[in-house]
């Protein structure tokens, strides 16, 4: 019954649909039961009560967005707006290839844990190159998921060539562990993307080429992907080479790595079902005012704060307590302290750590709704329908919107970059 419903929706709101199950639905049947038992997991989360009451307020979320997803079908567009881009839009394939340019540059000028360095990016004497380092790989990871489910760039076919010079540019650039999947995935599709793309799409629908045969793939990349991404991610954070992370990571007792990365990863794939369990439990049906307000200051302080480094003005802010809404998640849910840690909320955390209720629900859904509108548009160019597989695909490159929504302010971040060419490409 749940999926003759499913047919009758949207792509956008089955896409979300996906992504609660898989972030939070899943994730939090696992945690509950106690199935990590083989790591402490209070050491990287804190836990908290509410387990009914968050499925029911998903629950909630779900349908109410299932009634507003019948009347959002007719704001779905057939010409996209990237036709009458313009001048921005010739302008792209030279931005592409300056992209690569500059990554090919600050690859040999900056260490390659430049964001994990103790003076933050904001406070940085080299503020500006900096800043244009930390959005090159949100502006090729846009184009490159433009050009693999679309077919083409949104621009003329000439331009094909620039495909290579993207994922080089995103290996080049690469400064965090989801850049660097993207890298992979763009990498094989250069490869293999014949193959690649029969993975992603479906022609001829049945059980094997839905379900079997994407699981399979995802079990045999995920195999060779996530120890690579793993070892990427510590030589990032950690300033080390991949080859000295290796070799701690086949140390079992390395007190460098700490638990085998298997298992730890696995705890951290809760990070989205944890952040909206303590904002639930915490902030939602309670004022809270004076915390609402300190963050809201903070978040808007450090937005202040950076159009003032950008635009090299002094306005005088100092740069606040929490940056961002990934920091105040951070002080809610680790055991522990930081001054630069964060950890993106999810969909729903940020809602519920800055507004009371009822608005946390009503915005939440006023954005969900913004979300299936672009969605439903990006769906509209794909050649074919998406398989299992690839709807996982479609959801990790667009994972970006749904992260941290309230992050946008932080202009120079992955989520406002990425919601400024959805918007001009897709509404």
């Amino acid at each position: 019954m749940l999926f003759k419903l499913l047919k009758h929706t949207s792509f956008g709101f089955r896409l979300i649909f996906f992504y609660v199950i898989v972030t939070h639905i899943i994730p939090g049947f696992l945690y509950e039961t106690h199935v990590f038992s083989y790591i402490d997991d209070t050491l990287i989360y804190k836990r908290t009560q509410g387990s009914l009451s968050l499925f029911l307020f998903l629950l909630f979320y779900l349908c109410a967005l299932l009634f507003l997803d019948v009347g959002l079908k007719k704001y779905t567009n057939k010409k996209f707006f990237s036709n009458r881009l313009g001048l921005i839009k010739k302008c792209m394939p030279f931005l592409l290839m300056l992209s690569f340019l500059l990554s090919l540059i600050f690859y040999f000028i900056l260490p390659h844990n430049f964001r994990y360095l103790d003076v933050g990016l904001s406070e940085s004497d080299s503020f500006f190159p900096l800043l244009v380092f930390t959005i090159i790989p949100s502006f090729n990871k846009f184009f490159l998921f433009y050009y693999i489910f679309c077919g083409r760039f949104p621009f003329s076919e000439k331009y094909n060539f620039l495909r290579y010079f993207i994922v080089i540019s995103l290996f080049l650039s690469a400064n965090g562990t989801n850049t660097f999947i993207v890298f992979l995935l763009g990498a094989l599709f250069l490869l293999i993307p014949k193959y690649f793309r029969k993975a992603i799409f479906v022609v001829k629908t049945n059980f094997f080429t839905f379900l079997i045969k994407p699981l399979l793939i995802v079990a045999i990349v995920v195999t060779i992907v996530y120890p690579l991404a793993i070892i990427f991610g510590q030589s990032i954070k950690g300033g080390q080479s991949f080859s000295e992370v290796y070799e701690k990571m086949n140390v079992k007792e390395s007190e460098d790595i700490g638990n085998i990365q298997y298992e730890y990863g696995l705890i951290r794939f809760n990070q989205y079902y944890i952040s909206t369990k303590t904002g639930f439990y915490h902030f939602f049906g309670t004022i809270e005012l004076d915390t609402r307000i300190e963050y809201c200051t903070s978040i808007f302080n450090n937005f202040v704060y950076r159009v003032s480094r950008i635009l090299n003005i002094p306005l005088k802010v100092e740069k606040p307590k929490y940056s961002s809404v990934s920091q105040i998640n951070f002080a809610n849910i680790a055991p522990y302290s930081s001054d630069r840690e964060g950890t993106s909320t999810g969909l729903f955390g940020g809602f519920l750590y800055l507004f009371p209720t009822p608005i946390n629900t009503i915005i939440l859904l006023i954005y969900s709704s913004f979300l299936i509108i672009i969605i439903n548009n990006i769906y509209k160019c794909l050649p074919n329908r998406l398989s299992l597989l690839g709807m996982a695909v479609f959801l990790y490159w667009l994972f970006t919107l749904f992260e941290g929504p309230m992050d946008f302010l932080l202009i120079v971040d992955d989520t406002f970059l990425i919601l400024l060419l959805y918007n001009l490409y897709f509404l």
